[in-house]
């Protein structure tokens, strides 16, 4: 901690005056001076490191660092733990720092306008109690620069022209020097900031970076770095050398010749830096999960997982469907032909999209798209590559039912026909329609029962589609059976927007993170 030269009180770096500030006397101190001062009355040498307070949470293993010694009460990533393990650490210095410009208070205005505009955002996200747990953390950034000197030479499309009984061809080769620099790509060197996260609340000024001072983490946390600097320079280096001959490409020489340059940088460097981040975590106790919210602390841009509340969906949609209800039975006549076709829509677009969120919450449980989480778990190529298969093998069997499902409504509606078409015997496609309905529906109801813990979202849409197609092959006489069929489907369909709500919420939050495990345990 850091005490003011007039009375002793601790100082706390202001992001308003970017000076240490005192709450007691009121007095401001520029940071580097305060710490030239420290080192000089402890007859120190400016060293690479800096001792600092290390708090690590018991339940999920988050470290993070201060040079204040007030106790923390909570831990930033779980809202479970209580940051017991205390210690003094000594940290090597980043290269360099982005000090805090928004004030938390300022922060919380941000928080609360965002959820505020959302629409079916929890009630419990913008209570008093929870805004006042956002915290300031400096997280660990690496920042790339990248170099390119000397010689390049690309080649320019074929032109051809005829002189005589002769057809000429020319060749062009654009040669030339380079002498270019890419500076400040950066990504966040730590696991439990992810990179979804961090990329939505890009990007940081680097031009207001200062050399860094432990003063500057007065009254603020910084995140531990865990996550190496190789773990990004592929993509990076890929990006500056797109960049690069992108900007290239529009030169005149090269936009004549329809030259396309490739170019690769032949130098690079990675510097280590903290940035400012906001930082809230909020419980869902439903699901025993934690969704997170982050604040650029410079630029003040926001980045939030905002699950949907049951309550005030149900309420909105009652509301809608009412006054919907109204409006076109001015305009429409609910006739069996037009329930039957919005039944059958209601169903499709239903299941593509329970479809889609089973890939994306597969890849975002395991934590697969998240590198530096994976760089963490996963110091082997193998380890990765068993997770890359297991998702390979899940989206396979997802896309196996659909085209399964797909066959299977096409030999419902065809095969009866060409049946009738070749004999004499019209009973036959009633006895294959319900017969293959039933057949379906007894292996649907036999998966759920031999593995409940499997997901079957799907299949409700896929009774509905089954249940309306066919009615189709039957034909029953009375319109009074196309009505029923039509009325399940929807209900089918309504039922599946519960799914959709409730994967869309599985998306929005994540597991508790556990000690031992970034992303958390499967019981989780």
């Amino acid at each position: 901690m850091y005490a003011c030269p007039t009375c002793g009180a601790g100082l706390v770096f202001d992001p308003k005056t970017q000076n240490l500030l005192c709450p007691s006397c009121r007095n401001q101190y520029d940071p580097e001076k305060i710490e030239k001062m420290r080192l000089d009355q402890a007859k120190e040498v400016e060293k690479n490191e800096y001792e600092a307070i290390s708090y690590k949470c018991s339940h999920c293993g988050a470290e993070l660092i201060t040079t204040d010694e007030t106790i923390t009460t909570f831990c930033s990533f779980c809202r479970i733990g209580t940051m017991l393990d205390r210690k003094l650490v000594k940290k090597k210095k980043p290269d360099y720092i982005i000090p805090f410009k928004i004030t938390k208070e300022e922060c919380k205005k941000i928080y609360i306008s965002k959820i505020k505009n959302s629409l079916f955002a929890p009630k419990n996200m913008i209570e008093t109690q929870e805004v006042d747990k956002i915290r300031g953390i400096y997280m660990p950034y690496w920042v790339y620069s990248f170099e390119k000197h000397g010689n390049d030479t690309s080649k320019g499309e074929k032109y051809s022209h005829r002189s005589g009984d002769y057809v000429y061809y020319d060749d062009y080769s654009l040669a030339t020097n380079i002498d270019a620099k890419c500076n400040g790509i950066t990504h966040d060197a730590t696991s439990n900031f992810y990179d979804r996260l961090s990329e939505s609340i890009a990007p940081f000024s680097i031009s207001e970076k200062k050399d860094f001072s432990p003063a500057y983490l007065s009254g603020y946390y910084a995140d531990n770095e865990d996550v190496e600097e190789k773990t990004y320079i592929e993509e990076n280096e890929r990006i500056a050398s797109d960049h690069l001959s992108k900007i290239l490409g529009k030169e005149k020489e090269y936009h004549k010749y329809h030259a396309k340059p490739k170019i690769s940088m032949n130098e690079k460097k990675a510097e280590l830096a903290l940035f400012p981040v906001y930082f809230l975590a909020t419980r869902n106790n439903r699901r025993n999960r934690i969704s997170y919210a982050v604040i650029n602390g410079q630029t003040g841009k926001i980045a939030a997982d905002i699950p949907i509340d049951f309550k005030k969906f149900g309420v909105f949609s009652a509301i809608f469907a009412v006054i919907l209800f109204l409006i076109l039975n001015l305009f429409l006549t609910i006739s069996m032909p037009k329930l039957i076709v919005c039944s059958i829509l209601f169903n499709i677009v239903s299941l593509f999209i329970l479809l889609r969120q089973n890939k994306k919450i597969s890849i975002r449980e395991d934590e697969s798209d998240d590198k530096g989480v994976q760089s963490k778990e996963t110091k082997e190529s193998t380890n990765s590559n068993v997770k890359t298969k297991k998702h390979k093998e899940k989206n396979k069997s997802s896309i196996s039912i659909v085209f399964g499902v797909i066959l299977f409504i096409i030999a419902i509606n065809i095969l009866p026909f060409l049946i009738v078409l070749l004999g004499e015997y019209p009973a036959i496609p009633k006895y294959i329609g319900i017969g293959l309905t039933i057949v379906v529906l007894f292996v649907m109801i036999i998966r759920k029962l031999n593995y409940p813990e499997k997901d079957s979202s799907i299949y409700k849409p896929l009774c509905g589609l089954l249940i309306t197609l066919v009615v189709f092959s039957v034909k029953p006489a009375s319109d009074i059976y196309y009505y029923v069929a039509a009325l399940i489907s929807i209900g089918m369909a309504i039922l599946s927007v519960y799914n959709i709500i409730d994967k869309f919420n599985l998306l929005t939050t994540r597991k508790l993170p556990q000690l031992g495990s970034r992303g958390g345990d499967e019981n989780a």
